[in-house]
Order: C-alpha cells, then structure tokens, then sequence
C-alpha cells in the first residue's frame, strides 16, 4: 500500500518541479500574455503593456490613426475576455489575431454591453517582454465598438 503512495508523490514532485522548465513558445507567450492582461482588467488592475515607444492604434470606433504615448494606460472598466487567439512570430515581432467580447466603460463614456470586435495587435520583444506596439480594433457585425472618443 506504500509503494503506489510513494510513486504517486514521487511523480507529482516530478512534475512540479520539471513543469516550470518547459519553455512556451513564443506564441504561446503572447496568447498567454494577452489573456493574463483580460483576467487583470477584469479584475481593476490596469496592466501597462504598451511599449516604451508608445503605440498606434485604431480604435474599435473608427476614425483616423490614433498615437498613445508610453505610460501607464488609462484606466478602463471591463469585462472582456478574448477568443480564438492566433500569434505568428517572425524573431522578435508577432501579430495576435483574436477577438475581445465583452462589456466595457471608457473613462467618462457610457456602457458598452455589446462589444465584440476583431483584434490584431503588433506585439514586440522589448527588454525581454511581450509589448504592443500597434493594433488594429473592429467590430463585428452586431456587435459594437467605442465612440468616437475613446479607445
């Protein structure tokens, strides 16, 4: 009756201790990043993963290239989850092709309780982490983006 105990522990150490060894992939690691960064919006935090070069984007709400400058971002209320990731890495450059649906508030905007947009994002390696550096937010038929106003 020992032994299995003793196997079973021995195998669990085992993989604890050789699990955190098995290095991702770069695609791995930015679909990884890009849901960690959802959950911690969810969550209140308001995770800065834009890159020290700042970034451009269109917004889901259409209009002309927008330049966000480096720095902690504006504080967003949301509750958007993304879906149906898909990362191509060449070196240190990768696009993410997803889609973020969910509820969100812009600061000082009203509820947007449809959002459902297309997501692509230009994510680069910068002082060894995954940042965005440009991205590109459309919504999907029946869904909604921002206003013209916010990201």
């Amino acid at each position: 009756m020992k032994k299995p105990l003793i196997v079973m522990t021995l195998v669990a150490t085992t993989l604890l201790l050789v699990t955190p060894l098995v290095a991702q992939s770069p695609e791995e690691e930015v679909a990884a990043r890009i849901r960690a960064v959802y959950a911690e919006q969810r969550e209140g935090g308001n995770p800065d993963v834009g890159s020290k070069e700042g970034t451009l984007n269109f917004w889901s709400s259409g209009g002309l290239l927008q330049e966000t400058p480096a720095g902690p971002p504006v504080p967003t209320e949301t509750n958007l989850f993304p879906k149906h990731i898909e990362v191509v890495v060449h070196g240190d450059a990768a696009v993410a092709f997803y889609y973020a649906e969910g509820t969100m508030t812009p600061p000082g905007g009203e509820v947007v309780s449809n959002y459902l947009t297309r997501v692509m994002e230009f994510w680069i390696k910068e002082d060894g982490d995954w940042v965005v550096r440009g991205a590109h937010y459309s919504p999907l038929k029946g869904g909604q983006g921002t206003t013209q106003v916010t990201p």
